[in-house]
């Protein structure tokens, strides 16, 4: 019984330091979610394609990294997902806009992220009888002290006629 007692106590020990020293680094006052960048989105056609934009407003001090962030791999590149097109299996081109960041991060590597706002520009070619397109734009939030999950913020988009 000791025994037993010794190790939970021990545990409850190293759980609750590790907790207070994980609170001790977050930026007082500080909301850890998605809620610092603000999504819109755009749908036109230029020629024979489809051009959907997602455009992030972005917090200070907050950035998300771009379709290719470089690094080690560990870093969550935005990505948008339009879900009428899996079935046809139809590429989709995907560029960054303009003003992304390019920093060296110690043991990372060189990486690619955005500040303030990012543009998206998703471009394909759809059957014509398809005039709604829903998606999501997967991305990761982070600061100077964390990244948060990786999180998607859906859409639905209507060609005029």
């Amino acid at each position: 019984m000791k025994y037993v007692l010794f190790l939970f106590l021990t545990v409850a020990g190293f759980s609750s330091m590790a907790q207070s020293g994980a609170e001790a680094k977050l930026p007082p006052n500080e909301k850890f979610d998605a809620s610092h960048v603000f999504w819109r989105f755009s749908i036109g056609k230029h020629e024979d394609k489809t051009i959907i934009q997602a455009i992030a407003t972005i917090e200070d001090g907050w950035h998300i990294f771009s379709t290719d962030p470089g690094g080690d791999g560990s870093l969550t590149a935005t990505q948008i997902e339009i879900d009428e097109l899996q079935k046809f299996k139809t590429p989709i081109e995907i560029e960054n806009g303009e003003g992304w960041i390019e920093h060296h991060l110690e043991g990372i590597g060189s990486v690619k992220y955005f500040e303030k706002q990012a543009v998206f520009t998703s471009k394909f070619v759809a059957p014509s009888t398809i005039k709604t397109f829903t998606g999501n734009v997967h991305f990761q939030i982070c600061n100077d002290v964390m990244c948060m999950a990786p999180t998607s913020k859906a859409f639905t988009l209507s060609l005029k006629k």
